[in-house]
């Protein structure tokens, strides 16, 4: 499968690199990093994220405190990145 991140999830990865590399350069890298790692592990294990909402899913990132809402499109073989987000914000309402 193709990971793709949508609009929304790049400017969340923008949002969440700019907010910590305001304290920490290297520190930003290392969770955006994590973040784009853990994504791309779904290209080949999409379902290893707990369902969320309908077709929604929610994968936590270890060590640290995000997580990555997708939605699977077996047909077309992607996997979308909709939003990246930190564990203390409440999450859209995907319906």
């Amino acid at each position: 499968m193709k990971v793709v991140f949508a609009d929304e999830a790049k400017a969340d990865l923008r949002v969440i690199h700019s907010y910590i590399a305001y304290d920490n350069m290297r520190a930003a890298a290392r969770v955006i990093d994590q973040i784009v790692n853990a994504a791309e592990m779904l290209a080949d294990h999409p379902k290893i994220g707990t369902i969320y909402q309908d077709k929604i899913r929610r994968l936590a990132i270890p060590r640290f405190p995000y997580c990555i809402y997708y939605r699977v499109d077996v047909t077309a073989e992607t996997v979308l990145v909709v939003t990246i987000l930190h564990t203390s914000r409440i999450p859209p309402d995907f319906g």
